[in-house]
């Protein structure tokens, strides 16, 4: 709130600073943040989940690790996971046919938690709620799912009213559980928007608030937190030969192409974290790195794929 505050007042040659108000509280930064308890630029750790012959397992550079006690969902076809940063013994995940959203737990089985049509990828935030969306002719709904047992709370349609009629093909949530990253597709033309989570007293989440829209100018369908102020967006190449240009797309309304563009880019993963490489599933190469300002293709075959950090 306080960051587009900033980004609509001080424009104005009267306005030198803005500062956020609530009560007794003024929010001008870390601080504030620290003393209510928040912390300030929360972050993921290097270790991703992917899918490898039908199972889930973990990545940590290269390196393919198993999970300890997971139960075999091979049946299930999995794809597009994820794990929260704030818990290590819970997975999401959806079916092969992307219409059934799970989550399983070591020596658990896989429990359904949610249904839709053409789900998106789950993203799991760190207030214990896993997040979807399901597309259908009537428009998007966003799903939020408690993965956290000790809530006493059941799964929730979230509110957003100007979604109407319009389809979303990602959602991710912030680190900071307040801002939800989406692309929406409104009869084909499809935008970036960033929206304010609200929840309520119980952090039960009730809607995303009036969207702010970012600029993109390359095509979009997918979209991931780079960092805390940043976003990555892509469009999945759907043969080998189609070229794809991954953009980086900041709340400072800047844009900027991620590396000369790639074939079939499948996947692309990144997170908000220091020195997280920034990974891509391409036709080159089953893991392209992006260590500096250009693509590395001549990494080791991996066979994890689908893979995703925290988030």
């Amino acid at each position: 709130m306080r960051h587009q505050a900033r980004l609509s007042l001080e424009g104005l040659p009267e306005v030198g600073d803005v500062d956020l108000r609530a009560g007794e509280w003024t929010f001008d930064g870390s601080s504030s943040l620290e003393a209510l308890g928040i912390t300030h630029r929360p972050e993921v750790q290097s270790l991703q989940v992917g899918v490898h012959d039908g199972r889930l397992k973990l990545l940590e550079g290269l390196q393919t690790l198993s999970i300890a006690g997971l139960p075999d969902i091979s049946d299930l076809e999995p794809q597009a996971p994820a794990m929260p940063e704030a818990a290590d013994d819970v997975y999401a995940f959806l079916d092969g046919d992307r219409e059934t959203l799970y989550h399983v737990r070591p020596d658990r089985s896989a429990v359904s938690v949610a249904e839709g049509e053409s789900l998106t990828r789950p993203s799991m935030d760190n207030d214990g709620w896993t997040w979807t969306v399901s597309n259908s002719d009537s428009g998007a709904t966003i799903h939020a799912v408690p993965y956290d047992e000790s809530l006493e709370a059941s799964p929730v349609k979230v509110s957003a009213d100007w979604l109407d009629g319009r389809e979303i093909t990602s959602l991710r949530i912030a680190q900071d559980g307040a801002r939800a990253a989406m692309v929406v597709d409104d009869g084909g033309e499809r935008t970036l928007y960033v929206a304010g989570v609200v929840r309520d007293s119980e952090g039960i989440p009730r809607g995303v608030a009036t969207p702010m829209a970012l600029p993109t100018t390359v095509d979009v369908e997918q979209v991931r937190w780079d960092a805390n102020d940043a976003l990555v967006v892509w469009e999945p190449g759907g043969v080998e030969d189609e070229a794809v240009q991954i953009q980086r797309v900041t709340l400072d309304m800047t844009t900027e192409d991620v590396g000369d563009v790639l074939l079939a880019v499948r996947n692309v993963s990144t997170g908000e974290g220091p020195d997280l490489e920034l990974m891509a599933e391409a036709a080159e190469s089953s893991v392209v790195t992006l260590p500096g300002d250009a693509w590395n293709l001549d990494n080791q075959d991996v066979a994890l794929h689908d893979y995703a950090y925290a988030g």
